[in-house]
C-alpha cells in the first residue's frame, strides 16, 4: 500500500459516484468508487495508533466482503442499493453466514460517520487537542458499537496521540493550507453522510 497523505483521501471520496437507476440516483454509492474510499479511510485509521488498528482491519475486511459482492452479482451500473434491496427482499439481509452486504455496509457507515466527525472536530476550533477530537468523534460514532474492554483500550491509548500540527504533517497537509484540505474533507464526507445516514433510516 502506498504512503497515506490526507489529498489521496479527499481524491477518493470525491471521486465516489452515485448510480442513476430508473432516472432516479442512488442513495447508496457505486460499489468499486466506494470500496477504493474505504480502503483508503482504512489507511486513516492505522496512523491513530495501535487503539484504532482493529478498526483497520474492520474496514479491510468489510470493503472485501463489498467487493465481492459487486463481482459477483453484477449489479445495473455497479449499484450498491441494488444489492441490498434484493437483499431485503429475500431476506438475506438478516444472514450472518456468509456476512450480509447490509450488515457490512452498515459497519462501514459507522466508520465514514467516525471521519466525518472528526474532520468537523478539527475544523471547529484550533486549540482543541487532536486527542479530544479523536476521543468526541469515537464516542458518538463508534463508541456504542463497542465493548466495555474495547471502550476503555481506546480511550486510555488516546493520550499517546501526537499534536495537531506533528499529525498534520504526517498526513500530508501543508500547515498553511490545513483549513482549505479541512474544509474539503468536510464538504467530501458531508456529501456521503448525508446521503447514507438517509437510506440507513
Amino acid at each position: 500500500m502506498s504512503h497515506f497523505t490526507w489529498e489521496q483521501l479527499l481524491e477518493k471520496f470525491e471521486a465516489v459516484e452515485f448510480p442513476e437507476r430508473n432516472g432516479k440516483q442512488d442513495e447508496l454509492p457505486q460499489v468499486s468508487s466506494f470500496v477504493e474510499a474505504c480502503l483508503e479511510m482504512g489507511a486513516f485509521f492505522n496512523l491513530l495508533g495501535r487503539a484504532f488498528s482493529f478498526v483497520q482491519s474492520d474496514i479491510l475486511s468489510k470493503a472485501k466482503i463489498i467487493q465481492d459482492y459487486g463481482e459477483r452479482l453484477h449489479p445495473q451500473q455497479g449499484s450498491l442499493q441494488e444489492i441490498i434491496e434484493q437483499e431485503l427482499d429475500t431476506g438475506a439481509c438478516a444472514t450472518n453466514e456468509p456476512p450480509s452486504c447490509s450488515r457490512t455496509v452498515l459497519r462501514l457507515l459507522w466508520a465514514t460517520h467516525f471521519l466525518y466527525v472528526l474532520v468537523q472536530k478539527l475544523t471547529t476550533d484550533e486549540t482543541i487537542p487532536l486527542r479530544s477530537c479523536v476521543r468526541e468523534a469515537y464516542d458518538i460514532a463508534l463508541k456504542d458499537h463497542h465493548s466495555w474492554a474495547i471502550q476503555k483500550a481506546v480511550h486510555t491509548a488516546l493520550i499517546f496521540l501526537p499534536s495537531r500540527d506533528f499529525f498534520y504533517r504526517k498526513i500530508g497537509v501543508d500547515i498553511h493550507k490545513r483549513d482549505s484540505y479541512m474544509k474539503r474533507g468536510d464538504k467530501a464526507l458531508g456529501k456521503e453522510q448525508t446521503r447514507l445516514v438517509k437510506c440507513n433510516r
